[in-house]
Formats: structure tokens, C-alpha cells, sequence
């Protein structure tokens, strides 16, 4: 086999690399059937065969926008200032891959995972995914605060001053590192000196043996940084990032309602929050399961029970099949892209 058809088999079949661990997956399915059984099964099921169509179709159009659509916009102004020079065809391909990945693999690890098997001549993806990662981290938290503290003044600390400023700080913090090489150095440098005292142990032996690719993609990371960073780009990605959280709500409104439930924005928002935090800790593929039980406590400590279960059921669904579909959409019009034009 030519190394051109290594490459894209390769490329094609990225998920099998990434999806071997069962162990994860098959606890977080039993979580997720546990906090099911806890809820009703009996309430679920009969919530599911009543579910308004029009309203949870409203839902998946709306998550086919806010969470691949818009994502997909970020990724075209990012390759942009990056000048990777890619058609927007390849680029619709790696953000659904990579958002693919993000959704079945543990705290969104598949981004890099997926970043790092595709390659690509023309950029550094693995640069860009930080990037995202970066921002993307800095508005949850950001909306984390003005939401709780805004909606929820009672789950915050007296004190929620104290917790605001060391939020901007821990931003600020990241927002250096990732514009500042030195910084990155700094750390990276401190962190081998920790990895090798504990370089009996096999994970940091392995982590030490990459030491060179390391450094590789930490140069090309600052190179893309210096096309990428500037106030203008931040602050137009925020901004429909802020977007897609909007619309978001409202796929989670209709939601809720398909399945007959009552659910104002701002206890929406509190999910979400909750829902995203989850996403970035949890242990399991997607967070099923561990990340579930934060929004669902949430909505039953709020005096939200009615019909629950069916509601984290059909997110879970329609977010899996929509990142499964887009997927494959983006895959088949970039296989005939390929074939009518071309290699980009």
C-alpha cells in the first residue's frame, strides 16, 4: 500500500484507535441505567411513548446549529487566521471529526486524540484544538459564575467575590501560557523534572519517551498562536460561542417540553452549566453516566422530577446521533469533493 493510502486508512479509522477502552464504557452505561432506575423507569417510559414530535425534532435542529454548525463556523475563521489555505469542504470534515471524538471519549479527550491521527501539511490541528480547548474552558467557566451567581446566589459562597477573582486569575493564568512561549517552556520544563522522579512508574516513562514529539508540537503550537491570538479573533470567537450556548438553551427548552416538562431558562442554564463542567472531569465516554448525575440532582434538589429520565435519555440520544450524523454527512461530501477535484 502506497504511504498516501496508509495515511487515509489511517485517517479513516481513527475511531477504532480511540474507542478500545470497554471497561469505561460499560460503567458508565451502568451508571446512566442506575440514575434511570433511581428516576423511574416505569415514569421514563411512559414519557417517551407520549413525546411531542414537532417539539423534539425543533430540539435537534436547534443542537444540529449550536453544537456542529457554529463549531464548524469557529473552525473556518481559526484555519483562516492560521492560513492553513484548506477548502471549507476539509475543513467541515475535521471539526466534525474532531467534535466526534470530543463526544465519545472521556473529558473530550478524543479532540486531541482524533487532532493528533489526522494530519495535516498545512497546519498545525493539534494547535488549534488547544486553542478551542482554551477558550472554550475560559467561557464555561466564566458562565459558570455569572449564572450561579446571578440565579443561584445560594449554591455560591458568601464570599462569591473571593471564588470570581480567582476564576479570572486561573483564566488569566491559561491565557499566558498560551500566548507567552516562555511560560509554556517554564512549565513544560518544571513538568519533566516532576515526570522523571517518577519515571519508574510506566505511564510517565511513556509520557518521557514522547519528550521530542512533545517539544515538536509545543513549537508548532506558539507558531499557530502568533497567526491565531488577537483580541479581535478572541472576541468574535466568544461570541458565537456565546451564541451556540443561546441556542442551545432553547434545543434544551423544547427538550424538556417534548417530554411535557416545565422548565424555566435560567434552571436551563444551571443544566447546561453543570452539563459542560461534567463533559471536561468525567471519566467515562461522553461523560454518560458520571456527568448525568450533576444537572439531574440539580433539577431534583430545584423541585424539578417530572419526567427527567426521559429528558437525559433523549439528549443523550439526539446529541449522539446528530455528532454521528454530521459526521458522516461531512465524510461523504468530502469523499466527493476528493473524487471531482482532487487532493486539497
Amino acid at each position: 500500500m502506497s504511504q498516501k493510502g496508509s495515511e487515509e486508512k489511517k485517517e479513516a479509522h481513527w475511531f477504532v484507535r480511540i474507542f478500545k477502552p470497554r471497561l469505561w464504557v460499560i460503567l458508565g452505561g451502568g451508571i446512566f441505567l442506575l440514575l434511570l432506575i433511581q428516576i423511574g423507569l416505569k415514569e421514563t417510559f411512559f414519557a417517551l411513548k407520549s413525546v411531542k414530535l414537532s417539539h423534539l425534532l425543533i430540539s435537534v435542529g436547534l443542537i444540529v446549529i449550536g453544537q456542529q454548525f457554529i463549531p464548524f463556523m469557529k473552525w473556518v475563521i481559526m484555519c483562516h487566521k492560521a492560513k492553513m489555505g484548506l477548502k471549507w469542504e476539509r475543513i467541515l470534515f475535521l471539526s466534525s471529526s474532531i467534535l466526534l471524538g470530543g463526544t465519545f471519549t472521556p473529558a473530550r479527550t478524543g479532540e486531541f486524540a482524533v487532532a493528533l491521527f489526522i494530519n495535516e501539511t498545512k497546519g498545525n490541528i493539534s494547535s488549534i484544538v488547544l486553542f478551542n480547548r482554551v477558550l472554550e474552558s475560559s467561557f464555561t467557566l466564566l458562565m459558570t459564575i455569572l449564572i450561579f451567581s446571578l440565579f443561584f446566589r445560594n449554591f455560591l459562597p458568601s464570599k462569591s467575590w473571593i471564588l470570581i477573582g480567582f476564576v479570572l486569575g486561573v483564566i488569566l493564568i491559561l491565557y499566558m501560557v498560551v500566548v507567552k512561549e516562555s511560560w509554556g517552556i517554564f512549565i513544560l520544563s518544571k513538568g519533566k523534572k516532576i515526570l522523571t522522579s517518577l519515571r519508574k512508574h510506566k505511564p510517565f516513562q511513556i509520557i518521557l519517551n514522547l519528550e521530542e514529539r512533545i517539544v515538536t508540537e509545543v513549537s508548532l503550537f506558539y507558531t499557530t498562536m502568533k497567526r491565531l491570538f488577537s483580541l479581535r479573533t478572541v472576541l468574535v470567537l466568544f461570541l458565537l460561542t456565546l451564541t451556540s450556548w443561546v441556542i442551545m438553551m432553547g434545543a434544551n427548552w423544547f427538550l424538556f417540553s417534548s417530554v411535557g416538562s416545565s422548565v424555566p431558562f435560567k434552571m436551563i442554564a444551571g443544566v447546561m452549566v453543570l452539563s459542560a463542567i461534567g463533559s471536561y472531569f468525567s471519566p467515562t465516554p461522553g461523560g454518560i453516566g458520571v456527568g448525568d448525575i450533576p444537572p439531574v440532582y440539580f433539577l431534583f434538589i430545584n423541585g424539578y422530577r417530572e419526567n427527567i429520565g426521559a429528558y437525559i435519555l433523549l439528549m443523550r440520544g439526539t446529541v449522539y446521533l446528530v455528532a454521528i450524523g454530521w459526521y458522516l454527512f461531512s465524510a461523504t461530501l468530502y469523499r466527493k469533493t476528493l473524487s471531482s477535484k482532487g487532493n486539497p
